[in-house]
Protein backbone atom coordinates (compact mmCIF):
# COMPACT_ATOMS: atom_id res chain seq x y z
CA UNK A 1 0.00 0.00 0.00
CA UNK A 2 1.41 3.38 -0.95
CA UNK A 3 0.62 7.07 -1.45
CA UNK A 4 2.18 9.91 -3.41
CA UNK A 5 4.02 12.72 -1.66
CA UNK A 6 1.16 15.22 -1.83
CA UNK A 7 -1.66 12.72 -1.24
CA UNK A 8 -3.24 12.16 2.16
CA UNK A 9 -4.18 8.67 3.30
CA UNK A 10 -5.25 7.34 6.71
CA UNK A 11 -6.61 3.79 6.60
CA UNK A 12 -7.09 0.58 8.51
CA UNK A 13 -7.42 -2.74 6.76
CA UNK A 14 -8.48 -6.29 7.61
CA UNK A 15 -7.82 -9.59 5.86
CA UNK A 16 -10.38 -12.34 6.48
CA UNK A 17 -9.71 -16.02 5.73
CA UNK A 18 -12.12 -18.43 3.95
CA UNK A 19 -13.89 -19.12 7.27
CA UNK A 20 -14.49 -15.40 7.85
CA UNK A 21 -11.91 -15.09 10.63
CA UNK A 22 -9.62 -12.09 10.88
CA UNK A 23 -6.22 -13.19 9.58
CA UNK A 24 -4.43 -9.83 9.68
CA UNK A 25 -5.04 -6.23 10.74
CA UNK A 26 -2.99 -3.22 9.71
CA UNK A 27 -2.92 0.58 9.65
CA UNK A 28 -1.62 2.82 6.86
CA UNK A 29 -0.86 6.49 7.48
CA UNK A 30 0.83 8.41 4.65
CA UNK A 31 2.07 11.08 7.08
CA UNK A 32 4.17 8.45 8.85
CA UNK A 33 5.21 6.31 5.87
CA UNK A 34 4.43 6.58 2.15
CA UNK A 35 4.94 2.84 1.62
CA UNK A 36 3.79 -0.11 3.69
CA UNK A 37 3.90 -3.82 2.89
CA UNK A 38 3.00 -7.07 4.63
CA UNK A 39 3.70 -10.66 3.58
CA UNK A 40 1.62 -13.66 4.67
CA UNK A 41 2.74 -17.23 4.05
CA UNK A 42 1.31 -20.75 4.04
CA UNK A 43 -2.29 -19.63 3.62
CA UNK A 44 -5.18 -22.09 3.48
CA UNK A 45 -6.62 -22.35 -0.07
CA UNK A 46 -9.92 -20.54 -0.51
CA UNK A 47 -11.53 -17.12 -1.00
CA UNK A 48 -10.09 -14.28 1.12
CA UNK A 49 -11.55 -10.82 1.70
CA UNK A 50 -9.53 -7.62 2.15
CA UNK A 51 -11.53 -4.80 3.75
CA UNK A 52 -10.08 -1.25 3.69
CA UNK A 53 -11.71 1.48 5.80
CA UNK A 54 -10.96 5.16 6.29
CA UNK A 55 -9.79 6.27 9.73
CA UNK A 56 -11.67 9.60 9.45
CA UNK A 57 -8.97 11.46 11.37
CA UNK A 58 -9.14 14.31 8.85
CA UNK A 59 -11.64 15.99 6.56
CA UNK A 60 -9.31 15.13 3.63
CA UNK A 61 -10.09 12.32 1.22
CA UNK A 62 -7.79 9.27 1.51
CA UNK A 63 -6.01 8.47 -1.77
CA UNK A 64 -3.85 5.37 -1.99
CA UNK A 65 -2.43 2.72 -4.32
CA UNK A 66 -2.93 -0.96 -3.59
CA UNK A 67 -0.66 -3.64 -5.04
CA UNK A 68 -1.38 -7.30 -4.33
CA UNK A 69 0.88 -10.15 -5.38
CA UNK A 70 0.09 -13.84 -4.97
CA UNK A 71 2.85 -16.42 -5.41
CA UNK A 72 2.42 -20.12 -6.08
CA UNK A 73 5.61 -21.84 -4.91
CA UNK A 74 4.68 -25.13 -3.30
CA UNK A 75 6.63 -27.79 -1.41
CA UNK A 76 5.55 -31.30 -2.39
CA UNK A 77 4.27 -33.33 0.59
CA UNK A 78 5.43 -30.55 2.95
CA UNK A 79 8.44 -32.58 4.05
CA UNK A 80 12.11 -33.35 3.43
CA UNK A 81 12.56 -36.94 2.27
CA UNK A 82 14.78 -39.51 4.03
CA UNK A 83 17.44 -38.87 1.37
CA UNK A 84 17.52 -35.21 2.50
CA UNK A 85 15.83 -33.83 -0.63
CA UNK A 86 12.78 -31.61 -1.05
CA UNK A 87 10.68 -31.10 -4.18
CA UNK A 88 9.37 -27.68 -5.29
CA UNK A 89 6.85 -26.62 -7.93
CA UNK A 90 6.13 -23.10 -9.18
CA UNK A 91 2.42 -23.18 -10.07
CA UNK A 92 2.40 -19.69 -11.59
CA UNK A 93 3.26 -18.86 -15.20
CA UNK A 94 6.25 -16.67 -14.32
CA UNK A 95 9.83 -17.82 -13.86
CA UNK A 96 11.20 -17.24 -10.35
CA UNK A 97 14.87 -16.81 -9.44
CA UNK A 98 15.32 -17.52 -5.74
CA UNK A 99 17.90 -18.28 -3.06
CA UNK A 100 17.15 -20.99 -0.51
CA UNK A 101 18.18 -21.46 3.12
CA UNK A 102 16.78 -23.10 6.21
CA UNK A 103 17.02 -23.88 9.92
CA UNK A 104 16.23 -27.03 11.87
CA UNK A 105 14.09 -25.69 14.73
CA UNK A 106 13.14 -28.70 16.85
CA UNK A 107 10.96 -31.81 16.88
CA UNK A 108 7.21 -32.38 16.94
CA UNK A 109 4.54 -35.05 17.27
CA UNK A 110 0.84 -35.16 16.42
CA UNK A 111 -1.79 -37.02 18.42
CA UNK A 112 -5.47 -36.93 19.37
CA UNK A 113 -7.13 -36.93 22.79
CA UNK A 114 -10.79 -37.43 23.71
CA UNK A 115 -12.51 -35.45 26.48
CA UNK A 116 -16.06 -35.89 27.73
CA UNK A 117 -18.46 -34.47 30.32
CA UNK A 118 -16.89 -32.57 33.23
CA UNK A 119 -13.45 -34.09 32.64
CA UNK A 120 -10.27 -32.18 31.89
CA UNK A 121 -7.20 -33.58 30.15
CA UNK A 122 -3.70 -33.16 31.64
CA UNK A 123 -0.43 -33.58 29.71
CA UNK A 124 2.75 -33.53 31.83
CA UNK A 125 5.91 -32.48 29.97
CA UNK A 126 9.49 -31.34 30.55
CA UNK A 127 11.93 -28.84 29.07
CA UNK A 128 15.40 -30.37 29.17
CA UNK A 129 18.88 -28.96 28.66
CA UNK A 130 19.23 -27.69 25.08
CA UNK A 131 15.47 -27.13 24.70
CA UNK A 132 14.11 -23.59 24.81
CA UNK A 133 10.35 -23.74 24.28
CA UNK A 134 7.32 -26.02 24.20
CA UNK A 135 4.32 -25.16 22.03
CA UNK A 136 0.91 -26.85 21.72
CA UNK A 137 -1.24 -26.20 18.66
CA UNK A 138 -4.75 -27.59 19.05
CA UNK A 139 -7.58 -27.93 16.59
CA UNK A 140 -11.21 -29.06 16.81
CA UNK A 141 -13.48 -30.12 14.02
CA UNK A 142 -16.31 -27.69 13.32
CA UNK A 143 -18.76 -30.25 14.72
CA UNK A 144 -16.85 -30.58 18.01
CA UNK A 145 -16.32 -26.81 18.27
CA UNK A 146 -20.10 -26.35 18.25
CA UNK A 147 -20.31 -28.55 21.36
CA UNK A 148 -18.48 -26.08 23.64
CA UNK A 149 -19.33 -22.64 25.00
CA UNK A 150 -15.70 -22.01 26.00
CA UNK A 151 -12.39 -23.88 26.08
CA UNK A 152 -9.46 -22.98 28.37
CA UNK A 153 -5.83 -23.91 27.70
CA UNK A 154 -3.55 -23.70 30.75
CA UNK A 155 0.13 -24.45 31.44
CA UNK A 156 1.20 -24.83 35.09
CA UNK A 157 4.72 -25.05 36.50
CA UNK A 158 5.89 -27.39 39.31
CA UNK A 159 4.50 -25.08 41.99
CA UNK A 160 1.04 -25.02 40.43
CA UNK A 161 1.42 -21.46 39.13
CA UNK A 162 -0.23 -20.74 35.77
CA UNK A 163 2.54 -19.65 33.40
CA UNK A 164 0.31 -19.50 30.31
CA UNK A 165 -3.44 -18.84 30.15
CA UNK A 166 -5.15 -19.15 26.79
CA UNK A 167 -8.25 -20.31 24.97
CA UNK A 168 -9.66 -21.17 21.59
CA UNK A 169 -9.85 -18.72 18.71
CA UNK A 170 -12.70 -20.29 16.78
CA UNK A 171 -11.71 -23.97 16.49
CA UNK A 172 -7.98 -23.30 16.86
CA UNK A 173 -5.82 -22.70 19.93
CA UNK A 174 -2.18 -22.13 20.85
CA UNK A 175 -0.41 -22.41 24.19
CA UNK A 176 3.33 -22.22 24.90
CA UNK A 177 5.99 -21.82 27.57
CA UNK A 178 9.65 -20.78 27.32
CA UNK A 179 12.41 -22.28 29.46
CA UNK A 180 13.16 -19.87 32.28
CA UNK A 181 16.95 -20.21 32.04
CA UNK A 182 18.59 -21.80 28.99
CA UNK A 183 21.97 -21.78 30.76
CA UNK A 184 20.58 -23.90 33.57
CA UNK A 185 20.86 -27.67 32.98
CA UNK A 186 17.99 -28.33 35.38
CA UNK A 187 14.96 -30.04 33.88
CA UNK A 188 11.84 -27.86 34.16
CA UNK A 189 8.55 -29.70 34.66
CA UNK A 190 5.15 -28.43 33.54
CA UNK A 191 1.60 -29.59 32.92
CA UNK A 192 -0.61 -28.65 29.97
CA UNK A 193 -4.32 -28.77 30.88
CA UNK A 194 -7.26 -28.69 28.45
CA UNK A 195 -10.55 -27.56 30.03
CA UNK A 196 -13.60 -27.65 27.72
CA UNK A 197 -16.90 -26.10 28.73
CA UNK A 198 -19.56 -28.31 27.15
CA UNK A 199 -23.00 -26.99 26.29
CA UNK A 200 -24.26 -30.49 27.08
CA UNK A 201 -22.73 -32.40 30.02
CA UNK A 202 -23.01 -35.72 28.13
CA UNK A 203 -21.02 -34.48 25.12
CA UNK A 204 -17.64 -35.75 23.97
CA UNK A 205 -15.06 -34.25 21.62
CA UNK A 206 -11.71 -35.11 20.06
CA UNK A 207 -8.80 -32.68 20.11
CA UNK A 208 -6.02 -32.79 17.52
CA UNK A 209 -2.74 -31.69 19.11
CA UNK A 210 0.58 -30.79 17.48
CA UNK A 211 3.22 -30.66 20.23
CA UNK A 212 6.41 -28.82 19.23
CA UNK A 213 9.69 -28.66 21.15
CA UNK A 214 12.14 -25.94 20.08
CA UNK A 215 15.92 -26.23 20.41
CA UNK A 216 17.91 -23.53 22.18
CA UNK A 217 20.28 -23.44 19.16
CA UNK A 218 19.03 -23.97 15.61
CA UNK A 219 20.89 -26.25 13.20
CA UNK A 220 21.43 -24.67 9.77
CA UNK A 221 20.10 -26.44 6.69
CA UNK A 222 22.61 -26.13 3.83
CA UNK A 223 21.25 -26.26 0.27
CA UNK A 224 23.38 -27.90 -2.42
CA UNK A 225 21.98 -25.46 -5.00
CA UNK A 226 21.35 -22.19 -3.17
CA UNK A 227 20.43 -20.24 -6.33
CA UNK A 228 17.45 -21.69 -8.15
CA UNK A 229 15.41 -20.92 -11.27
CA UNK A 230 11.84 -22.12 -10.84
CA UNK A 231 10.12 -22.55 -14.19
CA UNK A 232 6.31 -22.68 -14.37
CA UNK A 233 4.75 -26.05 -13.52
CA UNK A 234 8.13 -27.81 -13.47
CA UNK A 235 9.05 -29.84 -10.41
CA UNK A 236 12.64 -29.57 -9.20
CA UNK A 237 14.39 -31.53 -6.46
CA UNK A 238 16.53 -29.59 -4.02
CA UNK A 239 19.24 -31.45 -2.08
CA UNK A 240 19.85 -30.45 1.53
CA UNK A 241 22.59 -31.18 4.04
CA UNK A 242 22.46 -30.90 7.82
CA UNK A 243 23.96 -32.46 10.91
CA UNK A 244 21.83 -34.47 13.31
CA UNK A 245 21.16 -32.28 16.40
CA UNK A 246 22.96 -33.10 19.63
CA UNK A 247 19.56 -33.64 21.24
CA UNK A 248 18.10 -36.99 20.20
CA UNK A 249 14.44 -36.73 19.28
CA UNK A 250 12.05 -39.08 21.12
CA UNK A 251 10.57 -42.06 19.29
CA UNK A 252 7.42 -41.13 17.38
CA UNK A 253 8.48 -37.54 16.69
CA UNK A 254 9.79 -35.74 13.59
CA UNK A 255 12.24 -32.89 13.22
CA UNK A 256 10.71 -29.71 11.82
CA UNK A 257 12.51 -27.03 9.84
CA UNK A 258 11.81 -23.59 8.41
CA UNK A 259 12.75 -23.12 4.76
CA UNK A 260 13.09 -19.54 3.48
CA UNK A 261 13.22 -18.56 -0.20
CA UNK A 262 14.48 -15.07 -1.03
CA UNK A 263 14.32 -13.31 -4.38
CA UNK A 264 17.70 -13.54 -6.12
CA UNK A 265 17.15 -10.00 -7.47
CA UNK A 266 15.83 -8.05 -4.47
CA UNK A 267 16.65 -10.41 -1.57
CA UNK A 268 13.07 -9.96 -0.34
CA UNK A 269 11.39 -13.04 1.11
CA UNK A 270 9.28 -14.73 -1.57
CA UNK A 271 8.09 -17.65 0.48
CA UNK A 272 8.77 -19.46 3.73
CA UNK A 273 7.28 -22.52 5.32
CA UNK A 274 7.74 -24.87 8.27
CA UNK A 275 7.87 -28.52 7.19
CA UNK A 276 8.94 -31.84 8.71
CA UNK A 277 11.83 -34.21 7.99
CA UNK A 278 11.04 -37.83 7.22
CA UNK A 279 13.66 -40.01 8.89
CA UNK A 280 13.99 -43.54 10.18
CA UNK A 281 13.44 -44.15 13.90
Amino acid sequence: MSAKNKDFSSLRYYLHDPDGREKYFGIFDSEENLNSSQSLYDLTPGVYELVILGQFTSSKESIYNLNLEVDGINIIENSIAEKKSVSLVNYFDEEKSIKAKGNLLGYQKNYNVKISGNNVHKIPFELKNGESKKEFEIKLSKEDFNKVTDFALMIYDETGKAVDVNGLSYSFGLSSVTKQNNENEKVEKYEFVLIPGFANVDAELEVNICEKTYFAENEKIVMKDQNLNLYPFTEIKLSTNFEEPKITKPIGTKYFVELVFNSANTNEIEFKKVITINSKE
